[in-house]
């Protein structure tokens, strides 16, 4: 990737504050939206793949804060904005 990137120019990682787990997300988003699916937490070597999985991903955003002072908001926040613009626009729309 570091080909595509031209001289002089910075990669900087940008995402909501806080931290989980795709489950955890998958969880919440789901009670949010008052469903009654049933998750089940695997974990990356149950998964039926040759894919390789690092076993923490979470972003730093320290880097766009420190030379910039852009902070987002928690990924709660931006998962209850969503779902309420979402259902909004369900009843908008008649569905």
């Amino acid at each position: 990737a570091k080909d595509h990137i031209s001289e002089g120019t910075e990669v900087y990682h940008l995402s909501n504050q806080g931290q989980c787990s795709w489950f955890e997300f998958a969880e919440y988003t789901l009670k949010k939206l008052n469903s009654t699916a049933r998750l089940v937490a695997i974990s990356s070597e149950q998964l039926e793949d040759d894919v390789q999985r690092p076993n923490y991903t979470v972003l730093s955003t320290n880097k766009i804060y420190n030379d910039y002072n852009i902070r987002l908001r928690h990924w709660k926040d931006a998962v209850d904005d969503f779902i309420e613009n979402y259902k909004s626009n369900l009843e908008h729309f008649g569905v």
